[in-house]
């Protein structure tokens, strides 16, 4: 590093240290903070659909992190959608894409669930031929 970029910092950490007591030697008032929400991770994938199949079995993303999935639904006049459910029974859904007729592409966006664990995705109408594991690390 060279000097003279040195000099700005070694002014402000000398005006820190000296305001770290008050004139008379007491420390100084407690200083009240804020706090700033964390905005969670986003995590972009995409996915798409072609002859009634996705193109991958597998997704990872952090626990509540923001998921963006740009899907891309290939089949022409066939609609397919991407919908997240608690387990393979598909009876507890956590996320519910609308179904999109293709050509076409759309974008679905939602909260990963904040407990790690392997959870299922699916194609509504195509559940048998459309589905794969959604694990939340």
């Amino acid at each position: 590093m060279h000097a003279g970029r040195c000099i700005p910092f070694i002014i402000l950490l000398a005006v820190c240290l000296s305001g770290c007591t008050g004139g008379d030697g007491s420390p100084p008032p407690p200083v009240e903070t804020t706090q700033v929400p964390i905005t969670g991770e986003v995590t972009e994938i995409d996915l798409v659909a072609e002859q009634f199949a996705f193109d991958r079995t597998e997704i990872t993303v952090p626990a509540g992190s923001t998921v963006v999935i740009r899907f891309e639904n290939r089949d022409p006049g066939v609609g397919h959608n991407f919908a997240l459910y608690l387990d393979e029974t598909a009876q507890t859904v956590l996320f519910k894409g609308d179904l999109i007729t293709g050509p076409s592409t759309t974008t679905y966006t939602f909260t990963a669930p904040e407990t790690a664990g392997t959870y299922h995705f699916l194609c509504d109408p195509h559940p048998r031929q459309m589905k794969g594991d959604f694990i939340v690390v």
